[in-house]
């Protein structure tokens, strides 16, 4: 009996999980490595779980040569959700996390509860306010809505307390106010196991109730910083807030999604144009992270550099927050100086400078050039090799569906009326 070769792929995309583990056991792996070719696994499955979804959702007419069967797609989807758990699994060893099945499974769900909070808030506006008004205006309403909202979705994410110590309070607040913010809620929260040590801040300018500015802050900081040290992790976060961070981050996310929308419009209607061939949602999606991942982490990187030194002009000590991030870093088991790949950058949107960079930024008192420099020539092959296999692959489909040429001129010609 003859088996059948997408059978054989299936069972080999369902083990990779098994041989992913295998291989990052059989010596210490760091976990900018694991995060590499974590990253990789996804590019590619979820590259073949959108080329067999596009051949479901096309007509027997339009589908070309590159249609592949169901069974495909759920086996990369079951091997994505065993990857990140091994994912998951791996990073906990390297950085010494330890808990409890039970907390792990409660942990995991808080946070998946909280993704799904914010991208079916963002998927209702947008999508709401793009049927009656336009998509245009949607999504920068959807970014402002998610400012609003994100101080109570923390609160779903991660078990937090409000913090009542009088003398905390009276840290919190004076150093916030050096920054003209003045801050009413501050919250603990409580991630010490999963190696989770730092702070930061939420908001609106303008919010109201629960909707307010809002600092999260772990307490193991007061526990291992010295007070020089907290002053300037609060300061840092305050700068924030003083220099608007919060607002122009989510307009640069929203406009680096406005971009990427219209380039995809561009794409698509030259795509259908020359071969009547609609664009590949595995294209759409890999034009998107590519043109919203060095649009947006240029503008966060910049943003953590000018809070570094912000926080300085507001009275905090450069060796006090650089000997800050030290601690933090070393806490949380996190590489001091290991640059993230460039697939790492596009698939986990990795926007915070390293140690050594921010370093450097608060000794030389200036942002340089070179701080906030993107692998752009990466970025450009990469866009160029998505586009010219759309190309090729819409070329190949058109020649496919109309072999005889004076068919494929017909079919590739505007009716004219």
């Amino acid at each position: 009996m003859a088996i059948d070769i997408h059978w054989i792929l299936s069972v080999a995309i369902l083990t990779t999980p098994f041989f992913f583990e295998k291989w990052a056991k059989r010596s210490p792996r760091t976990i900018q490595s694991i995060n590499h070719v974590c990253a990789v696994l996804t590019v590619f499955y979820l590259g073949l779980i959108l080329v067999v979804t596009d051949s479901l959702t096309q007509t027997n007419a339009a589908k070309g040569a590159f249609s592949l069967p169901p069974i495909l797609a759920s086996s990369a989807l079951l091997s994505l959700i065993w990857i990140y758990q091994v994912r998951s699994k791996l990073i906990g060893i390297a950085r010494g996390i330890k808990l409890r099945q039970g907390e792990k499974l409660l942990t995991q769900a808080r946070m998946i509860l909280g993704i799904v909070l914010i991208y079916s808030l963002y998927y209702l506006i947008s999508t709401w306010v793009g049927k009656h008004f336009s998509i245009w205006l949607g999504i920068p309403l959807a970014m402002i809505a998610l400012i609003y909202v994100t101080p109570i979705i923390l609160q779903v994410m991660w078990k937090t307390t409000p913090i009542q110590n009088p003398e905390t309070i009276n840290l919190i607040q004076d150093c916030f106010a050096r920054a003209d913010v003045d801050l009413k809620r501050f919250y603990f929260i409580h991630l010490q196991k999963l190696k989770f040590h730092n702070a930061m801040v939420c908001g609106p300018r303008f919010g109201f109730g629960p909707f307010r500015r809002s600092l999260f802050i772990t307490p193991s900081l007061f526990d291992h910083l010295s007070l020089d040290e907290t002053k300037a992790v609060l300061l840092h976060e305050a700068a924030h807030f003083k220099l608007h961070h919060l607002p122009k981050r989510m307009g640069a996310a929203g406009l680096g999604i406005l971009l990427a929308l219209l380039m995809i419009v561009i794409i698509g209607t030259v795509t259908f144009t020359l071969f009547k061939s609609p664009m590949s949602a595995l294209v759409e999606l890999a034009l998107f992270l590519l043109i919203q991942a060095p649009f947006v982490g240029t503008i966060a990187r910049r943003h953590e550099f000018e809070a570094d030194l912000m926080a300085v002009q507001l009275g905090a000590s450069g060796p006090a927050l650089v000997s800050a991030l030290q601690k933090i870093t070393a806490l949380s088991g996190i590489p001091q100086s290991e640059r993230p790949s460039f697939f790492t950058r596009v698939i986990f949107g990795v926007i915070h400078p390293t140690l050594d960079e921010r370093a450097m930024v608060l000794a030389q008192g200036y942002i340089a050039s070179k701080s906030l420099a993107q692998p752009l020539k990466q970025y450009a092959l990469t866009f160029t090799l998505i586009l010219a296999t759309q190309l090729s692959v819409s070329y190949l489909n058109l020649q496919t569906k109309y072999p005889h040429p004076a068919i494929r001129n017909i079919a590739s010609t505007p009716s004219q009326r």
